[in-house]
């Protein structure tokens, strides 16, 4: 399927309305982890490396977060992007070398400004190694929804929590960003593409 826009949504009486759409994936987009390697080895150790640590302005990237042992956590950064609305976007991984188990949105700095709840989306599906991901807000029918201006200092969009399954022996084992992937900003009715560069990284497990 194609790339057809960021997912919007105003509410008329209450009811969602789809405005434009990002189209994630053939299978659809809803919950939900990869399925095998769920058991969680405590005599592996795993080391996420970004590719790129020191991020350029206008980029995703993903960040080493908390480690422990096995189980290893990816934030998905953002750095110096104005009126950041929403993204969707595709990240895959080696499952025969980890599993993913969580997306957490807690800490989005899509939740500023003690935003409503109804007014965000955070949707995955993992699946084959394919994590389809959107993480956006939503437009209100007063049109008060605005975008965030990311510092260039960068701040966390998600973070993916992941665990090792196999040694990677002394290679390392890819986590990419994958098509198709968009960013979006606040302007109505259908939203600006905004221009940035991704950055993904690898896990060395032993």
């Amino acid at each position: 399927m194609t790339l057809q826009g960021i997912k919007r949504m105003t509410k008329q009486g209450g009811t969602p309305v789809i405005l434009a759409m990002l189209a994630l994936v053939a299978f659809g987009c809803g919950g939900g982890n990869d399925s095998g390697g769920g058991t969680i080895s405590s005599g592996l150790t795993a080391d996420f490396v970004a590719s790129d640590s020191t991020p350029d302005p206008q980029s995703i990237t993903m960040q080493q977060a908390l480690e422990s042992g096995s189980v290893f956590h990816v934030a998905i950064r953002v750095t110096d992007v104005q009126d950041f609305f929403g993204a969707a976007f595709h990240v895959t991984y080696d499952t025969t070398k980890v599993h993913f188990d969580l997306l957490d949105s807690s800490t989005s700095f899509l939740r500023d400004g003690g935003i409503d709840p109804n007014d965000l989306d955070f949707t995955y599906l993992a699946q084959s190694g394919n994590i389809a991901i959107t993480a956006t807000r939503k437009q209100n029918q007063t049109g008060t929804v605005t975008g965030i201006d990311v510092p260039a200092t960068g701040r966390d969009l998600l973070v993916l929590d992941f665990h090792a399954v196999a040694t990677t022996l002394s290679a390392s084992s890819g986590i990419s960003f994958a098509d198709p992937r968009e960013v979006c900003d606040s302007t109505q009715p259908v939203c600006t593409p905004i221009t940035v560069t991704w950055a993904g990284g690898s896990v060395v497990v032993h």
